[in-house]
């Protein structure tokens, strides 16, 4: 009975990791198919696209295209730092109209995020993310990603109730970015 038990929990687990491999793949080949490059390490992650849900190849398309209509309509840009870390994860610096307002850790290629906000960039076992009293890393192509004190960004519903200090930023279908 318990290895039956165990067997089906393996098995499970197993099929999901598939399932978001291949999401992984089908967001390559959106990216490749609308816009002829790879999607990047934030543009991976599957929740940008309603919530990580789609039925096919062509939907998950349409899911892409307006994702980046509405991040660029609500001026929203990504820097990542150069270097990666812990786990190959990359910092990633979130700027709305150039002003940075959060700051993520994703994990390099698989579209994972891993860490939302300052708070847990900078917890235990993270230190080493930070430079000693500097308070920010260097992104790729120049210039800074602050670090300390910033915002985290995380994934929900467009109809989220934004309390005072949060933006909700709608994405795609019916996801949104919240920045708290």
């Amino acid at each position: 009975m318990k290895k039956s038990i165990l067997l089906i929990a393996f098995t499970a687990l197993s099929s999901l990791s598939l399932f978001a491999q291949n999401k992984q793949a089908d967001i390559q080949k959106a990216y490749q198919y609308l816009y002829l490059r790879d999607a990047n390490a934030w543009e991976s992650i599957p929740q940008n696209y309603n919530n990580g849900t789609w039925s096919n190849l062509e939907d998950l398309k349409k899911y892409v295209h307006e994702y980046n209509m509405k991040i660029g309509a609500a001026g929203l840009t990504f820097k990542f730092s150069q270097q990666t870390f812990n786990n190959n994860t990359k910092l990633v610096g979130i700027y709305q109209n150039g002003k940075q307002i959060a700051v993520d850790l994703v994990a390099a290629g698989a579209g994972n995020l891993v860490a939302a906000g300052a708070g847990n960039l900078v917890a235990a076992g993270a230190g080493n993310l930070v430079a000693a009293g500097a308070g920010n890393v260097t992104a790729a192509g120049g210039g800074g990603i602050i670090v300390l004190g910033m915002k985290g960004a995380s994934f929900g519903g467009s109809y989220t109730l934004a309390s005072e200090g949060t933006k909700v930023i709608k994405i795609s279908g019916g996801g949104a970015l919240i920045i708290r």
